[in-house]
């Protein structure tokens, strides 16, 4: 009979490896998944913050250049407050014509750029002056 039990026992240890390889079988695929699932998360985060900041070098360019776009008319309009400005008597009633506050009047005009100089420049059309050199040849 020690035969028989011990025939069992040797059974009971066969089945007893078998399923402890099944389950090692299934840690490796679940270590190896795991394994795959933070590499992708860590990989995906990388790339994101790599498309963000090119994203971000891309929105400075833009801005720069926009910026350099919107200084020609920032200074048009500082020119003609300029002109407003000397044929009115003061900041805030050239603010109300253009509807900007008296604060963002004076700041325009105070601000680098056109000057009030250069709104005294007459500026001549090719007509205009096509037309002034006529009246003179007509004197």
């Amino acid at each position: 009979m020690a035969r028989r039990g011990s025939g069992i026992r040797l059974a009971a240890l066969k089945a007893a490896q078998e399923a402890m390889r099944a389950e090692q079988v299934a840690q490796r695929e679940q270590l190896r998944i795991k394994t795959e699932a933070v590499a992708t998360v860590l990989d995906a985060r990388a790339q994101a913050s790599h498309v963000r900041a090119k994203g971000e070098v891309t929105i400075g360019r833009i801005r720069e250049e926009t910026e350099r776009d919107a200084a020609v008319f920032d200074d048009k309009a500082r020119v003609a407050l300029h002109v407003l400005r000397g044929l009115a008597a003061t900041n805030a009633e050239v603010a109300a014509l253009v509807g900007l506050t008296a604060k963002e009047v004076r700041e325009a005009l105070s601000a680098p750029g056109a000057s009030e100089t250069d709104a005294r420049k007459p500026t001549r059309s090719s007509d205009e002056t096509e037309v002034s050199e006529q009246v003179k040849a007509s004197a």
